[in-house]
């Protein structure tokens, strides 16, 4: 918090400041992690809707197959926008890449973005088979 004064009168007690420009990695952490990752935003860019919906059919695909180790988890979506936007840590920042970058193509998620890899899958299979006891027929 900031406060304005004019000729030691306090015109603005308690003001909000931005926290990028004080501490520019702690404030790329949050902002990725609560605006972007979590969806905490007052008015959602596109890319994050379709993210948010690509996400969501995904997760409703793993319900139905009843498994758990399909969709990533929250910090590989940390770990995607934190790739592609660094230095970014508000609202403006983001806008302002997006406007540079001419457009949100580089923000929207695929699938192969969301799942967990083919042979992250394939080696967790093969853990849980070796550990299941063998039956001699």
């Amino acid at each position: 918090m900031q406060q304005v004064s004019l000729y030691g009168l306090v015109i603005v007690p308690r003001r909000p400041v931005s926290y990028g420009p004080i501490a520019p990695e702690e404030a790329h952490r949050i902002f990725v992690q609560e605006a972007l990752v979590e969806g905490d935003i007052t008015d959602p860019l596109p890319f994050l809707i379709h993210n948010q919906d690509l996400l969501q059919r995904l997760k409703t695909v793993e319900e139905k197959l009843r498994r758990r180790d399909l969709v990533a988890g929250d910090p590989v979506l940390a770990d995607f926008y934190s790739s592609r936007l660094p230095e970014v840590y508000d609202l403006r920042t983001l806008k302002k890449k997006i406007r540079d970058k001419r457009g949100d193509a580089f923000l929207r998620m695929k699938e192969s973005d969301l799942l967990l890899s083919a042979l992250t899958r394939k080696n967790s299979l093969s853990i849980r088979i070796a550990s299941l006891p063998r039956k001699d027929l």
